[in-house]
């Protein structure tokens, strides 16, 4: 058997005077060449070798892998003690044939694992490190309020309330100036302006309500309101 690397051109494997013996019987094998990974021989056509782009998973027990072709360098199958990656059938390694710790971080290639392969629920809160998860990792709109546990949010967990809107009736603006009730109320850095409504001031002892209101554009009139 004759097998030659980079023949007739560069990642090309060529063979000649090769034979297959088998079930008693020997074969002899047209001689030929190909620039495709995987080169088999099949049982029902036991003349010629055949070549693929992927693994051939179709072969059956009486069929063999014969050569491996990397790039223009030949492995012939059955006398290698060495397996190369590319020799393991699609999906013949299954998780519980891997030994714990085996398959590490730098064995993944980046973008690698997508969400769809991961179980629902296989990834805790304790596999994830501290600040592993930033703002930008998260897509817009994904976290709502029925993923959020109860209780879980406190006021030490919230850096700012810019943005926020309750229903119109309490928003607080980019520059954290708030307003309330549909801004009839407003505070900022100039004080409280109320629109379009008393201004009350209840006396903590008497309980008595007082009404501050402009009764002309020029000074305020101050009433007294029990309730």
């Amino acid at each position: 058997m004759i097998v030659q690397d980079n023949t007739p051109s560069p990642g090309y494997i060529s063979w000649s005077d090769v034979k297959i013996s088998y079930k008693g019987q020997v074969y002899n094998i047209a001689d030929g060449n190909t620039n495709l990974p995987f080169v088999y021989w099949k049982y029902s056509d036991p003349n010629y070798f055949y070549a693929s782009s992927s693994y051939p998973t179709w072969l059956t027990d009486d069929d063999l892998l014969v050569f491996l072709n990397k790039n223009g360098i030949h492995l012939t199958v059955p006398n290698t003690t060495i397996i190369d990656g590319s020799l393991i059938v699609p999906e013949s390694i299954l998780t519980n044939a891997l030994a714990a710790n085996a398959v590490t971080a730098e064995k993944i290639a980046a973008g690698a694992i997508t969400a769809s392969k991961i179980v629902a629920d296989a990834v805790g809160a304790q596999a994830i490190a501290t600040g592993a998860i930033l703002a930008e990792h998260l897509a817009a709109g994904s976290v709502t309020a029925s993923v959020i546990a109860a209780d879980t949010i406190e006021a030490k967990h919230i850096k700012s309330l810019n943005g926020l809107n309750v229903n119109n009736q309490f928003v607080v603006d980019e520059n954290g100036n708030v307003s309330v009730s549909n801004d009839k109320v407003a505070l900022d850095t100039h004080g409280v302006t109320v629109k379009q409504a008393d201004f009350l001031v209840e006396d903590p002892i008497t309980s008595v309500k007082t009404s501050i209101k402009n009764k002309s554009s020029s000074r305020p009139f101050i009433r007294n309101v029990r309730c």
